[in-house]
């Protein structure tokens, strides 16, 4: 009973790990054969950015589907107060933007941004349009 568990524990591993050099090899491979510039630019969709907010619908389907929370939303009488996204906790998916109906949630072309305070993670959208 215990060899067949340990037997089963190194099946799993064994797998495991093969299913690891798989994805390894496929995206050295992808990456030899596609422009080193597409290949960055994949898994980074840049940051979120509000373009326009009078045509928000509040309808905060961006806050939920945010994978990382970092989208908060405040609204004042059906008016957006602020939306603040907290760019240390976003991962650049663009699920946000995907799922935005009246498109004023898009993705620009920067990227993570580094800081050396923690007061400015956090970025009210609504100030920057």
């Amino acid at each position: 009973m215990i060899l067949e568990r340990e037997l089963y524990k190194s099946i799993g591993a064994t797998r495991a790990i093969a299913k690891s050099l798989r994805v390894y090899f496929v995206t050295i491979i992808s990456g030899l054969i596609k422009p080193r510039l597409q290949l960055v630019t994949s898994f980074s969709r840049g940051l979120p950015e509000l373009i326009d907010s009078k045509n928000c619908s509040n309808c905060k389907k961006c806050e939920l589907i945010c994978p990382t929370n970092c989208l908060s939303i405040e609204e004042k009488s059906d008016q957006l107060e602020s939306f603040i996204l907290d760019v240390s906790a976003c991962i650049f998916c663009g699920l946000c933007s995907d799922v935005c109906s009246p498109k004023v949630l898009t993705l620009t072309d920067h990227r993570p941004l580094a800081s050396h305070g923690e007061s400015l993670w956090k970025i009210d959208l609504m100030k920057r349009e």
